[in-house]
């Protein structure tokens, strides 16, 4: 529960005030890990030299905010060179960063985080107490706030350069005003979906503290607390996915796959949110396999993200469809459901960052980041591909359907799908 309200706080702060998200993550990583030192070092250039700096403190050693030391000399380098979970005794003595006298650090736990393509810095902790000792829960919830602080650091690079770009160009004033509309409901939006997961939890919560439940009813609440936190970790990677397109695009691995594979994954993590509203799926594929060369996880994102966007937008009891048919050398894939629709003024901007057509939203108050769609273009557009979406208007549901090239020369006689 103290970890899903911290992600909901940062995701307030990296929208709000993108710039003060790492001192956020060195307050929460404090008060989680109940230390007595907490900080965020970030790798940066420095007059040609790597060179740790801090970003974020929290604790005794606050007063050392925005210090930096050459990478190689301090114990985040270890860390860092390590690639691993580090606990150091008198970590911070040994700090070229640390100047004039500062509390005994008994212990410290170090977490490395990486970027896209490099190392990114350190998340870290310290005790001051030789009786209080970090352990393996205190290394994960650091590894989950070293995850958003990847992502932090992708936005807030993105950011940057955006704003450095508008500028340039003399639209600074209309990007901030664009970016004031954009965050409030930003803001909004996340919040809601991250405070979602919180009311099971706390339930779960409530009813492992009273120590009455039997094997099963303890097997239950597991069950549920591993649901919700599937989906906090599915908005994070959501999160960096975009970071990741704004920088420079998704790596994609790219391999012989059917489309009833791609189906069959999708299906796998989307189902229970399609049976949880009672909706009835019918899949329908060709029964000779129709070969793609694509990445087979990316793909099946986009599916899963189609599904779980058509179960939101339908009432429960309602239908939805996935089908496949060729044309020529073309697939064309398609989720269909018989939910809310979309307004003719929406279907040219629901596949924008952050966009959801007025209707959905009036609608649905669940209605999700706006994040999906944009990934489910982005990915599909990365293959080579096309994808769009036609209602015949509110209230008379919708479809999206993606065209891909399916693979030349290849012997295309195995295989199948086993009908769902």
């Amino acid at each position: 529960e103290g970890e899903s309200r911290a992600l909901c706080a940062l995701a307030r702060t990296l929208a709000a005030s993108p710039r003060s998200v790492f001192q956020k993550i060195a307050d929460l990583a404090l008060e989680l890990c109940g230390a007595h030192a907490a900080g965020v070092s970030l790798i940066e250039d420095e007059e040609g030299e790597r060179v740790f700096r801090w970003r974020g403190l929290a604790g005794t050693h606050a007063k050392h905010l925005g210090r930096n030391a050459p990478r190689t000399l301090c114990p985040w380098g270890v860390a860092l060179d390590g690639d691993s979970v580090q606990l150091m005794q008198e970590a911070m003595q040994r700090s070229p960063d640390v100047e004039g006298p500062s509390p005994v650090s008994e212990e410290a736990l170090l977490i490395p985080f990486h970027g896209e393509r490099s190392p990114a810095g350190i998340i870290w902790v310290a005790s001051h107490d030789r009786m209080y000792h970090f352990d393996a829960e205190h290394a994960r919830l650091l590894t989950s706030l070293g995850t958003f602080a990847v992502a932090a650091r992708e936005v807030l690079a993105s950011f940057e350069l955006m704003t450095q770009m508008h500028a340039q160009r003399g639209l600074a004033a209309e990007l901030a005003m664009a970016a004031d509309r954009n965050k409030e409901r930003f803001i909004h939006i996340l919040a809601h979906e991250l405070r979602g997961p919180l009311s099971p939890l706390q339930n779960v919560a409530a009813l492992l503290a009273t120590g009455v439940l039997d094997a099963a009813a303890q097997r239950e609440s597991a069950a549920v607390i591993e649901r919700q936190a599937s989906g906090i970790g599915r908005i994070v990677e959501d999160l960096l996915d975009v970071g990741r397109l704004s920088i420079g695009g998704l790596l994609l691995r790219r391999r012989r796959t059917t489309v009833s594979q791609i189906v069959d994954r999708a299906l796998e993590t989307a189902a229970p949110t399609v049976h949880t509203r009672n909706h009835t799926l019918t899949v329908d594929l060709p029964q000779q396999p129709i070969v793609l060369e694509v990445d087979l996880m990316r793909m099946s994102q986009v599916v899963h993200n189609l599904l779980v966007n058509a179960a939101k937008y339908t009432d429960a009891g309602g239908q939805i469809r996935i089908g496949a048919h060729r044309v020529d050398d073309e697939v064309i894939l398609s989720v269909s459901d018989t939910g809310a629709g979309i307004a003719a003024a929406d279907i040219d901007a629901i596949f924008n960052l952050y966009e959801q057509g007025a209707h959905a939203m009036a609608a649905r108050s669940e209605g999700g980041l706006g994040i999906g769609l944009y990934l489910a273009r982005e990915i599909v557009e990365a293959h080579g591909g096309t994808i769009g979406a036609k209602s015949a208007g509110p209230g008379k549901g919708s479809e999206f359907a993606m065209r891909l090239k399916v693979r030349r020369g290849v012997d295309e006689a195995a295989g199948g799908h086993s009908p769902s």
